[in-house]
């Protein structure tokens, strides 16, 4: 079995929302955890899927700009220097621009790059290339402040991705990279020293630039296929009142093997399918063997499945 990681979290407080800096060695500085009630409730309810699933999102990454509004920080910087990057296609679905503009008051200019990563081996080990890039938003001069939201297992999109920023940035004179804040939901503990690194490698060129890490309710272990990312495991991240809420709450069983964000942009941009996948998942830990408390949890998420998918079949009735 892998090690644990070894750290220790900063709490503090930040216009009502809890928020922990994570303190490791190989890790950046300014890595924290933000745990609040929206993000704990799509990690903690894997059957939230449609309208609902979009308006918590929303509030998540409204109280994730809060934060960063502090901790970047956002606030006093012209609003032209700071820019989103949208990770297609999951970074759609973490709305950061319509959370920019509740928080803020203002637009944020939108960038695209599609990254498409494939699968090396048997080992849950990934590679990625960058397939699409729009950059028509970007600005030519000015300290930039870069946004994007990612749900990260390995990481091999974002480095993937990062690599194009950096290169594009180097073609651009007049810019100079101040920050990259990434936000992520159900991302792994293991990808955080990805983001040392990468920090690192961006310092070479811009030595001022700094890596902001956002990570919602906890860093999740990934396991050794490369996707599945849960709550407990050696390389988890989070505080010791969680753990002990997680337990509680799913049952060890479930806690340490169930991927409890899913497919992000297979949940987001395909609910039905992902349902599907889903009832195909709980029945896989069913067959195993729970303990009591997770097998409560796996007949709740059988419920709600049922209920998720009698909605889905729901006819359209406009509203207004």
């Amino acid at each position: 079995m892998s090690k644990a990681w070894d750290y220790r979290l900063e709490r503090r407080t930040i216009k009502g929302i809890r928020v922990y800096r994570v303190v490791m060695e190989g890790i950046p500085e300014r890595t924290y955890i933000i745990d609040e009630q929206y993000g704990r409730e799509m990690l903690f309810k894997p059957w939230l899927v449609g309208e609902p699933l979009q308006a918590t999102s929303l509030e998540a990454m409204k109280n994730a700009l809060k934060v960063a509004a502090e901790l970047v920080p956002l606030n006093d910087t012209p609003q032209g220097e700071v820019v989103e990057v949208i990770l297609l296609s999951g970074g759609l679905y973490y709305h950061i621009e319509r959370a920019f503009q509740k928080v803020f008051g203002e637009q944020l200019p939108i960038n695209f790059l599609g990254v498409k990563r494939h699968p090396v081996g048997d080992d849950g080990d990934f590679t990625a290339e960058v397939t699409y890039k729009n950059f028509e938003a970007m600005p030519e001069t000015g300290h930039i402040h870069l946004l994007t939201g990612d749900t990260v297992a390995t990481g091999s999109s974002v480095e993937a991705a990062y690599a194009a920023i950096l290169e594009d940035f180097q073609q651009r004179p007049g810019l100079k990279w101040a920050s990259a804040s990434m936000f992520s939901l159900g991302g792994s503990g293991q990808s955080l020293k990805l983001f040392k690194r990468l920090e690192d490698r961006i310092r070479e060129v811009y030595p001022a630039f700094h890596m902001n890490v956002f990570y919602s309710t906890a860093a999740m272990d990934m396991k050794k296929d490369g996707t599945t990312l849960s709550f407990l495991g050696p390389h988890a991240v989070h505080s010791a009142d969680l753990r002990e809420e997680v337990i509680e709450a799913l049952g060890p069983y479930v806690a340490e093997r169930q991927c409890r964000i899913g497919d992000w942009g297979n949940r987001n941009k395909n609910p039905s399918g992902y349902i599907e996948e889903l009832e195909g998942e709980v029945e896989q830990l069913a067959a195993g063997s729970p303990d009591a408390r997770s097998r409560e949890v796996i007949d709740q998420m059988r419920e709600q499945l049922a209920l998720m998918k009698q909605r889905l079949a729901r006819s359209l009735n406009c509203r207004y």
